[in-house]
């Protein structure tokens, strides 16, 4: 299709300490009539996750149009080290999660948003890293089927939930006489604490 340019350029006449800045260039596809130009979108949460805990994968899909697509689905990617939990869509849209995918036979121009829901491996180090990669199909009317997929990461992490309680035996205590105190110190998790 047809690419309209668009050039922006800045001078002065002061010493510029970075000229290679002073230019700025975009470029925008022309949309036919028949295109429908899909996007995708993901983010994870929570960032960073422990072991054992759930992600929840959230994803936008955008038709931008001008026109309605057809046909199309959307299909994630279990993440390697994660069990697939749960994957859900807009109404219309038929969700199976033994396919990992979502489909519809139609999209007008409009947003649809998906969630996935993943199960970290309690055996998964910390310091791993989780990548989660989702796309739309990509037919001969989208003029541009490179943001057709969008990946999000979350970093595994230990933590911990340290507890304290300190009593004291007797109360009152008589000038003179000993007090006993007791110290019981819980960790809820859900990682050893070190």
């Amino acid at each position: 299709g047809t690419i309209i340019t668009d050039t922006a350029t800045v001078a002065t006449s002061t010493h510029d300490t970075k000229p290679n800045s002073n230019s700025a260039t975009v470029a925008i596809a022309v949309a036919g009539a028949t295109q429908a130009d899909l996007s995708v979108t993901s983010s994870a949460s929570p960032n960073p996750v422990t072991a054992g805990s759930n992600i929840t994968y959230t994803q936008t899909l955008t038709n931008g149009g001008p026109a309605t697509a057809n046909t199309i689905t959307f299909t994630e990617t279990t993440p390697a080290n994660t069990i697939a939990q749960s994957l859900s869509g807009p109404a219309g849209w038929t969700c199976t999660l033994a396919t990992l995918t979502c489909t519809i036979s139609s999209l007008g121009v409009t947003t649809a948003n998906f969630t996935f829901v993943v199960t970290v491996n309690t055996t998964v180090a910390s310091g791993s890293t989780i990548t989660q990669t989702d796309s739309a199909s990509c037919s001969a009317s989208d003029p541009n089927c490179a943001n057709n997929t969008a990946s999000a990461s979350v970093l595994v992490a230990d933590s911990a939930d340290l507890s304290v309680t300190n009593t004291a035996s007797p109360v009152p205590v008589i000038a003179g006489n000993n007090i006993t105190y007791s110290q019981v110190v819980s960790n809820l998790g859900p990682s050893t604490a070190t």
